[in-house]
C-alpha cells in the first residue's frame, strides 16, 4: 500500500511540474512578445519623428519615405490591435 501511495505521489508531482513548466513557458513567450512590441513601437516613433522633423513630410504626397511610413504605421497599429485584443479578450471591429 505504501508503494502505491509513493507511486501516486511521484505521478502527481510530475503532472504538477509539467503544468508549472508550461505556464512558465507561456508567460515567458508573452513577455518576449511584449518586449518586441515595445521595441518596435519605440523604433517606429523615433523613425516617424525623424522623418517629420528632418524630411518635412507633412506636405509630401508621393515620396518613398511616405510609403514606408504608411506601411510601418499599418504594421504597428495592427500589431498593437492584436495585442490589445489578447489582453482584454475582446474583439475589435
Amino acid at each position: 500500500m505504501a508503494a502505491l501511495i509513493a507511486l501516486f505521489g511521484v505521478l502527481l508531482t510530475g503532472v504538477i511540474n509539467t503544468y508549472i513548466a508550461e505556464q512558465s513557458r507561456k508567460l515567458t513567450a508573452e513577455l518576449e512578445e511584449q518586449r518586441a512590441q515595445e521595441v518596435a513601437l519605440q523604433t517606429y516613433l523615433s523613425d516617424v519623428g525623424g522623418l517629420l522633423l528632418n524630411r518635412n513630410l507633412r506636405g509630401a504626397s508621393t515620396d518613398s519615405e511616405v510609403s514606408l511610413l504608411e506601411g510601418s504605421t499599418i504594421v504597428i497599429v495592427s500589431w498593437m490591435a492584436r495585442s490589445f485584443e489578447s489582453v482584454c479578450e475582446c474583439s475589435l471591429p
